[in-house]
């Protein structure tokens, strides 16, 4: 039985940064066998390749933070959804000549459920993190200042924030344990999956203005990424599913990263990504490029939701310079499809929770 093609995006935030849940039993037209071992060919490998560049794209948004969230923006009010978080966290900051090191450490325990239109989800979430961010400036005389405030780094965003910059070295894990009941069919399954990540990114920003009549900061900045990445995932029926890749930043298109915060209490507004290019190689198994056009979240009191833009995936067989398939995710307005541009066809059971609310506030 077919499922709506266009996806509410609800996007309340489990404190993972993105997840799919993908391989229900019904698949679209155009996706093939999920028994094979391609990216291009297997519908549960496409779905989570996808996945795995747009899980890096917003953990590196999230891996930057250059301030935290308002206490308000983590609240999660949405009716449809209830969360138990008894997720841990430590940080702290300390000065290194002109630089800052501020380190985080997680240990994450999540119990969510969500109910769509579509479908009763519940989800259990476990896992860890390892991060250590190193602010500096590039350029010795910049008006900005580096340094700690309490467990915080401690930057003077009033100066011309050109040459700052912030290196980040990390590690996470998540374990996921999903049940899923269909709501039009009845039908109820359960499913695992897991991702692990390990690698580094380099931020710049480049400019900060600020609106008065909009009372907003408008920050931009750069990120270049280098990440190692595995996904475990089970389809419907328990087929284990393993995707191991590199997830890498074009050297001519690194993330140009749009940050919106409320000029009065900086409380976070929005983050677009405004453009670059992901290049995800699987060794020996072809490679996934990702370009993004203006992908924005915006952030409320009810958590975030993706609003407008897109993101082009092209699908490459080992060796070959032409793509073998295309998908591109689109959002407007709450509401994402993601389609085979060669067909047409919307893949009827792809989601992407593409915002963790937390992630964002650390």
């Amino acid at each position: 039985m077919k499922m709506p093609t266009a996806l509410k995006l609800t996007q309340v935030l489990a404190l993972v940064a993105a997840f799919s849940a993908c391989g229900k039993s019904s698949r679209s037209d155009d996706e093939d066998d999920a028994g094979s071992d391609s990216v291009v060919d297997d519908a549960q490998l496409n779905q989570e390749a996808a996945n795995a560049s747009l899980t890096d794209a917003v953990e590196a948004m999230s891996d930057s933070n250059e301030a935290g969230a308002s206490a308000s923006s983590l609240a999660l009010a949405t009716a449809e959804v209830t969360r138990t978080d008894n997720s841990t966290f430590t940080k702290s900051c300390a000065a290194d000549g002109d630089n800052a090191v501020v380190t985080i450490d997680a240990d994450i325990d999540v119990k969510r459920s969500l109910v769509t239109r579509r479908a009763e989800r519940s989800w259990v979430l476990t896992g860890s993190e390892d991060i250590t961010r190193t602010w500096s400036k590039e350029v010795a005389d910049a008006a900005v200042a580096v340094g700690c405030s309490g467990k915080h780094a401690a930057i003077t965003w009033s100066a011309d924030p050109t040459g700052v910059s912030v290196d980040i070295d990390f590690k996470r894990t998540r374990v996921v344990n999903v049940d899923v009941t269909n709501k039009i069919s009845g039908e109820t399954f359960s499913r695992d999956k897991s991702f692990s990540a390990e690698g580094s990114r380099q931020t710049s920003w480049l400019s900060q203005t600020t609106d008065s009549a909009a009372a907003t900061i408008t920050r931009i900045k750069e990120i270049s990424s280098n990440v190692d990445r595995v996904h475990n995932v089970q389809n419907s029926d328990g087929a284990d599913r393993e995707l191991i890749v590199n997830v890498k930043t074009a050297e001519d298109a690194p993330l140009s990263i749009e940050v919106v915060r409320g000029s009065a209490d900086l409380e976070l507004q929005s983050k677009t990504i405004q453009s670059g290019q992901l290049i995800e190689t699987r060794e020996g198994k072809g490679k996934i490029e990702t370009v993004f056009a203006d992908l924005k979240t915006e952030f409320s009191d009810t958590g975030c939701t993706l609003v407008s833009g897109s993101a082009t995936f092209k699908f490459y067989n080992e060796g070959e310079s032409e793509a073998a398939k295309t998908y591109k995710l689109e959002a407007a307005a709450g509401v994402y499809t993601y389609t085979n541009v060669d067909t047409g066809v919307a893949v009827d059971d792809y989601e992407f929770e593409g915002c963790d609310i937390r992630a964002f506030a650390e």
